[in-house]
């Protein structure tokens, strides 16, 4: 788990126990809040957390199970890439999916 350290980056407030994160000037209840904004938007992370970077794009993520998640995404992309693909009649242009399509659109037509 991530463990408080009081740096120069982290204030706390006595009078109602919130944290300033003074790297941006946001104010948090809590130290977990404070801990999941650290790492979402501005990619720092406790020392003694296991990080996952995707080869891909910039994520970077300290869950196993979020960075899957993540991956997907890519997969997504490429399938949507494979879709547009699509075959163009050389007799009257029309465009469709695959070649079966384009098969039985003649034997309907």
């Amino acid at each position: 788990p991530f463990k408080h350290h009081r740096t120069s980056s982290v204030k706390s407030r006595s009078e109602n126990k919130t944290k300033i994160f003074v790297h941006c000037m946001k104010f948090f209840t809590n130290s977990h809040n404070l801990k999941i904004h650290m790492i979402q938007v501005h990619k720092i992370f406790p020392p003694d957390m296991k990080v996952f970077d995707c080869p891909s794009c910039e994520f970077a993520g300290g869950s196993r199970a979020g960075y899957i998640r993540h991956s997907k995404t890519h997969l997504k992309k490429k399938q949507k890439v494979q879709i547009s693909n699509k075959i163009n009649c050389r007799y009257c242009g029309i465009s469709v999916a695959n070649t079966s399509s384009l098969k039985s659109r003649y034997r309907s037509g």
